[in-house]
């Protein structure tokens, strides 16, 4: 029996699809030898309607500095996350006084654009040679992951945020709880917390 990432309460896999590899490792032939798995188990909590992984895979072997997907190789994306971050600008009134953080801003796809209009914002991101392409494009970038006892440390050094922006990110996290801490901590009163996440309905 585990226990839902979101509201704890007890629930049971549905689905077990086996021992699974890292998603783009591109692992070697000696490196195949002693391949890192886990055990893809999915689970449906029916007190909050959550589907998620009966086990999350060591985040440090999903996110390193050899991490293989760019976004910004897709133009399809690249559109998606300017008019993502147009939106926000729009909604918060965002100018040279504002603050925005990404949560897993990978090479900058979409903070590039807060960047161009002169609004000051700042990355969050593991994966170092993802991260170092965004620092190339003018971006501030924190290469740790983000939790609450990090939030707290940019509040300190920076402020608080008007904004703060995930896209295919929160999925990953196991340390859910933390993340909304963290988020609480670094939001301002008005500010906004907006998260792109896969939704199962269309995905099946």
């Amino acid at each position: 029996m585990s226990q839902c990432l979101i509201c704890e309460s007890d629930y049971q896999p549905f689905v077990d699809l086996g021992d699974m590899p890292i998603a783009n490792a591109f692992a070697t032939k000696e490196e195949l030898v002693d391949e890192y798995t886990f055990p893809m188990q999915v689970g449906f909590c029916e007190s909050c309607h959550m589907v998620q992984l009966i086990e999350q895979p060591d985040r440090e072997k999903m996110f390193h500095e050899n991490y293989a997907f760019f976004s910004s190789t897709s133009n399809y994306m690249k559109e998606h996350f300017k008019h993502f971050a147009n939106s926000v600008s729009e909604l918060q009134d965002l100018n040279k006084d504002s603050f925005v953080v990404e949560i897993g801003s990978n090479d900058g796809i979409m903070l590039q654009n807060f960047v161009i209009d002169k609004i000051p914002c700042l990355g969050v991101e593991p994966s170092k040679n993802v991260a170092q392409v965004a620092s190339d494009k003018g971006i501030e970038v924190i290469t740790e992951f983000f939790d609450q006892p990090l939030a707290e440390s940019v509040v300190r050094t920076h402020q608080k945020a008007d904004a703060i922006l995930s896209a295919n990110v929160m999925c990953h996290i196991p340390y859910m709880h933390s993340i909304y801490d963290g988020v609480k901590t670094l939001l301002k009163d008005d500010g906004v917390f907006i998260f792109e996440d896969p939704y199962l309905g269309e995905v099946i």
